[in-house]
C-alpha cells in the first residue's frame, strides 16, 4: 500500500542523510496509517519513531523528543512495556534527553530499555551492549568515570562475544 512504500523510500532517504526528504515521506506515510488502521496501532509508532530519528539526527531535540514519547505510548497500549519496540524508542528517547542535559531522566530511559532487552534478550545481547554503551556515555559526559567504566566493560565483552573479529564496532 502507499503508505508502507512511503515509509521504506523515508527510511532509504533517513539511512542516507536526505533527513528532509525522509521527514516528508514519513509525515506523509503517518495520516495514510492512521486512516486506515486508526491511532492506536504499531505501525502508527514506528512512524512517530521514524520522525523522532530524522528529527535526532538533525539535531532537533524537542522535536524528536515529542515523536519518540508518542511512539512509546502507543507502543506500550499495542505490543506492551516490555516490548522491544517500545525499549529501542525508550534508548532513543535517553539519547535525545542526553543530549538535552537531561541525564537523570536519560539515565530512566536507557535504564528501562536496559531493563527490557535484559528479560527479553538475555545479558549478553547486541541490544543489551548498545544501552550499556549509552549508559557508560551518560557517566562519561557527566564526569562520573567510576561509574561508566563497569557499563562501557561489559558492553565491549559482549560485543567481543558475538562480532567477528575484524567488526569495525
Amino acid at each position: 500500500d502507499r503508505a508502507t512504500l512511503l515509509e521504506a523510500v523515508g527510511i532509504v532517504l533517513w539511512r542516507t542523510g536526505a533527513y528532509d526528504q525522509a521527514r516528508e515521506h514519513f509525515t506523509q506515510a503517518l495520516p495514510l496509517y492512521e486512516r486506515a488502521l486508526g491511532p492506536d496501532s504499531p505501525e502508527i509508532a514506528r512512524g512517530h519513531s521514524n520522525l523522532g530519528n530524522v528529527y535526532f539526527a538533525q539535531g532537533r531535540d524537542d522535536d524528536a523528543g515529542r515523536h519518540y514519547v508518542e511512539a512509546i505510548e502507543i507502543f506500550e497500549r499495542t505490543l506492551g512495556a516490555q516490548h522491544p519496540r517500545a525499549a529501542i524508542t525508550r534508548s532513543n528517547l535517553g539519547a535525545v534527553l542526553m543530549r538535552q542535559h537531561r541525564y537523570r531522566e536519560a539515565q530512566a530511559s536507557l535504564e528501562a530499555a536496559l531493563a527490557v532487552f535484559e528479560s527479553v534478550y538475555g545479558r549478553g545481547h547486541l541490544q543489551v551492549a548498545g544501552v550499556l554503551d549509552g549508559l557508560a556515555d551518560l557517566y562519561n559526559e557527566r564526569g562520573e568515570f567510576a561509574r561508566a567504566l563497569p557499563y562501557c566493560r561489559r558492553a565491549v565483552a559482549i560485543g567481543l562475544a558475538n562480532l567477528p573479529p575484524d567488526h569495525p564496532s
